[in-house]
């Protein structure tokens, strides 16, 4: 089975999980960076080639930030919304905005970002209730992405390294 295929076999059961509820996993994806905050800085600066301080203030400290602004706004970002007013011809119905998961979504990272861009991207495809598949310029940063996501909760067959 492809890595395409887990994630479509495992996406229907996530899209019924609430957006509430998904955004708790966020949550817990943030702590478990921060838990890990000191190997995946000394990770990204071996990998991606740049110094720890600056791995550790602009790619692994905003995005637990973004983790947090993603679980926070999210799920009213994803609400069914009614939308303003009908005209006259459709007197007496309602028109409702309604956001539902595309399915499986890929990311497909540049080189300018090897942490927090990939992070956010993959988090914001989980929230909206998709699989995702992510295919990384670095390899073992995108495998310990994929750690945080499983240790916070979210089933490994969501998020596929490819």
């Amino acid at each position: 089975m492809t890595a395409a295929e887990r994630a479509a076999a495992a996406q229907p059961l996530w899209a019924l999980v609430l957006p509430r509820d998904r955004a708790r996993y966020l949550r817990r994806a943030a702590m478990a960076v921060l838990d890990e905050l000191d190997e995946l800085a000394d990770l990204l600066a071996d990998e991606a080639g740049q110094p720890r301080s600056e791995a550790m203030l602009a790619e692994l400290l905003p995005s637990v930030g973004g983790l947090h602004g993603l679980a926070n706004d999210g799920p009213a970002a994803l609400a069914d919304r009614r939308l303003g007013p009908v005209p006259a011809l459709r007197a007496g119905r309602r028109s409702t905005l309604v956001q539902s998961p595309l399915g499986v979504v890929g990311v497909h990272v540049r080189d300018e970002s090897s942490w927090a861009g990939p992070l956010l991207e993959v988090a914001a495809g989980l929230l909206a209730g998709n699989a995702v598949l992510l295919a990384p310029a670095a390899p073992r940063a995108a495998a310990r992405m994929q750690s945080a996501f499983t240790r916070a909760g979210v089933p490994d067959e969501l998020l596929q390294v490819v």
